[in-house]
């Protein structure tokens, strides 16, 4: 039925905005440097935290 393709659509744009690696799904989403660069710099603070606990 056509409802159930669009829903099938829907769950596959999901899966591909939920892999912005993938090349595929770049013309989909905003610029995504911003973002990564935010999640770099946490992972960072976290991991100097970790060291600063030991």
């Amino acid at each position: 039925s056509p409802a159930e393709e669009e829903r099938l659509s829907h769950l596959v744009l999901l899966k591909l905005l939920s892999y912005p690696a993938l090349s595929t799904s770049h013309h989909l989403l905003p610029p995504p440097s911003p973002g990564r660069k935010k999640e770099r710099k946490t992972t960072e603070k976290q991991k100097n935290s970790e060291k600063e606990k030991e």
